[in-house]
C-alpha cells in the first residue's frame, strides 16, 4: 500500500521537525512531503533536514495546497496532517487501517469528542460546534468535526473530487463533496493537542468564519440544483 503523507506548512519551523519525525517513525514505508506555502522563515529546510521531500507551494492558502498534493502526487492512499503537531501522528496507522479494511473514500480524524476545548483558540471551538451542527443540519447527516485538518483519502477520492476552495474552508467542501457525491466516510475520535510554543495559528476567527459559513451555503444550493436537475432528468427520459 503506497501512501503519501501531505503536510501543508506555512510557517510552522518550531513544530515541523517534530511532525515529520513522528510521520518517519509511525508510517516508515510512507513518502513525506512538506508542502511549503511560501513560509518566511525556515520551515522548508528544517523539514528537509528531517527527511520529508518539500514541494514549493507559492500560492498561499490551504486549499490552493491541497488541490497542488492531489494534482502532482500519487499513492494508493493520502494522509493529511497539519505541520503545527496539534494532531497525534500515532493514530496514523489507524485511520489508514479502517480506510483500506473497509474501503473508505475518506477517514476524518474527529477532535470534538475528547479534545479539551483549551487545546483551540478563544472562539474556535465553539464556532467549529456551530459550523458542524449547520452541516448536519442542512445535509442531514451525522458529522462530529467539520474542519478537522487530519484526515485519510482514497486515490479515487483525491482524483474525482474537484475542488475550488482556496483556504480554511477547504475542510468543510472536503466534508461536503462527499457527502453530496456519495463518498463512503467516516469519522474516528482522536486526542487534540495546543499548538507547538512558538508557532501561531493563521486562521482568522471571524473573515475565515465568514469564507467557511459562504462555503456552506453555496456547496448546498449547488448539490441541491444539481440533485434537482438529475431528478427531473430522470422524470423525462423514465
Amino acid at each position: 500500500m503506497k501512501v503519501a503523507v501531505i503536510i501543508p506548512c506555512l510557517n510552522e519551523q518550531a513544530a515541523i521537525l517534530k511532525v515529520v519525525k513522528d510521520c518517519r517513525h509511525y508510517l516508515p514505508k510512507a513518502e513525506i512531503y512538506v508542502l511549503d506555502n511560501a513560509s518566511e522563515d525556515d520551515t522548508a529546510e528544517v523539514a528537509r533536514q528531517a527527511g520529508a521531500h518539500v514541494i514549493h507551494s507559492p500560492l498561499r492558502g490551504k486549499g490552493h495546497v491541497v488541490r497542488h498534493a492531489f494534482r502532482v502526487l500519487d499513492a494508493d492512499y493520502f494522509l493529511l496532517i497539519d505541520g503545527d503537531g496539534t494532531y497525534p501522528v500515532a493514530h496514523a496507522p489507524r485511520l489508514l487501517e479502517i480506510a483500506r479494511t473497509y474501503n473508505y473514500e475518506m477517514v476524518m480524524g474527529a477532535r470534538l469528542k475528547n479534545a479539551n476545548p483549551e487545546a483551540f483558540r478563544p472562539l474556535h471551538f465553539l464556532g467549529n460546534k456551530i459550523l458542524t451542527g449547520l452541516v448536519r443540519r442542512l445535509f442531514a447527516f451525522p458529522v462530529e468535526d467539520l474542519l478537522t485538518g487530519y484526515r485519510v483519502f482514497s486515490r479515487r477520492f483525491a482524483r474525482q473530487v474537484r475542488l475550488t476552495s482556496k483556504g480554511f474552508e477547504i475542510e468543510t467542501e472536503l466534508t461536503i463533496r462527499a457527502l453530496a457525491q456519495n463518498m463512503a466516510f467516516c469519522e474516528v475520535a482522536i486526542p487534540y493537542s495546543e499548538r507547538h510554543s512558538g508557532g501561531h495559528s493563521k486562521l482568522r476567527t471571524f473573515r475565515d468564519g465568514a469564507l467557511i459559513i459562504a462555503a456552506i451555503f453555496r456547496l448546498f444550493i449547488f448539490f441541491k440544483l444539481e440533485i434537482e436537475h438529475y431528478n427531473n432528468e430522470f422524470l423525462f427520459t423514465g
